[in-house]
């Protein structure tokens, strides 16, 4: 992955544009939203389900996909189908049979999560624990990554800082910022009820226990220390790709076409203009062009007060 520019800009985006397409969603068809929205342990959904509110919590069992957004997003249940959701605190904690797609501010996987297909995230904060099991592929976009869990199949991220304790039975390919940038404080520590989220150091942090069977791939400027016994396959590093753009000042020729190509644009603009207000306006054009006529020293003088107003 080596376009980790847009990923990082468009991570910011995506909450947003999860929680707009999620909320209507939910209002416009059956679903439930509220405060605190609570399926229950011993409740049975046999149908999709579309659920908003502060604090969203799901205990029960969902035999469909789940569309969710809030503040506070928690599953401790089983969903036997894919999992859409935008928050701020995501945690899975359950059972989900296919995919997990999310976007928040802090995303948990946590130590009893069982997910049976990809896991794709964006945000500031993504943490798989110990115990959790990934069966496909994760994908993940944002500030900070701690892994500790298990991926199935390959790990791909770009992040500012990425650090590696678990397994992951494919390839991992990330980016990463150098050690020596700055994060800044986490946006959590403004959020009052946020889960504790992991210092994860800039640039890439491969642990004596991290396990990858396949192959390291990553693109940093630094230098990494990877304990030999944690890659099983190759491993390979890349630098950034730096984009070098000289500035050549304009000659007199450039500079007189860009003048021109500037007054003809202003010249064409206002004939549209005018031609729109001759076919939308005739009756009050020709009022105006009769005041003209009959009182062209006082209509000279109002032009030169609206001229001078405007620039």
């Amino acid at each position: 992955m080596k376009q980790g520019s847009f990923a990082r800009w468009f991570v910011w985006f995506l909450p947003l544009v999860l929680l707009l397409v999620a909320a209507p969603a939910a209002l416009a068809l059956d679903g439930r939203t509220g405060e605190n929205v609570v399926v229950a342990a011993d409740e049975v959904i046999n149908d999709d389900l579309y659920i908003t509110g502060t604090e969203v919590t799901i205990l029960g069992t969902v035999n469909g996909d789940v569309f969710a957004a809030g503040q506070t997003i928690r599953v401790d249940g089983t969903i036997n189908g894919d999992f859409f959701a935008g928050g701020t605190a995501i945690t899975v904690n359950g059972y989900v049979a296919d995919d997990v797609r999310v976007a928040g501010t802090a995303i948990i996987i946590g130590e009893e999560a069982n997910i049976g297909s990809d896991v794709i995230a964006f945000g500031y904060s993504a943490e798989t624990l110990a115990g959790s099991v990934i069966g496909n592929d994760m994908f993940f976009a944002g500030l900070q990554l701690q892994h500790a869990g298990v991926v199935d199949g390959n790990l791909t991220a770009d992040a500012g800082g990425i650090k590696l304790l678990g397994t992951v039975n494919g390839d991992v390919e990330v980016t990463v910022s150098a050690t020596d940038e700055t994060a800044g404080p986490a946006p959590t520590v403004f959020m009052p009820g946020m889960p504790a989220v992991p210092t994860v150091p800039m640039g890439l942090t491969v642990a004596d226990e991290a396990n990858i069977v396949g192959n390291l791939d990553y693109t940093t400027s630094d230098n990494v220390a990877i304990p030999a016994s944690a890659v099983i396959g190759e491993i390979s590093r890349h630098l950034p790709e730096t984009t070098t753009i000289v500035v050549t000042p304009p000659t007199r020729t450039e500079r007189f076409l860009a003048w021109g190509g500037e007054q003809l644009q202003t010249y064409i603009g206002l004939l549209l203009f005018g031609l729109l207000v001759v076919w939308l306006v005739p009756t009050w054009l020709r009022r105006t062009t009769g005041a003209l006529g009959h009182r062209p020293v006082a209509s000279f003088a109002w032009g030169l007060v609206v001229y001078f107003g405007i620039i």
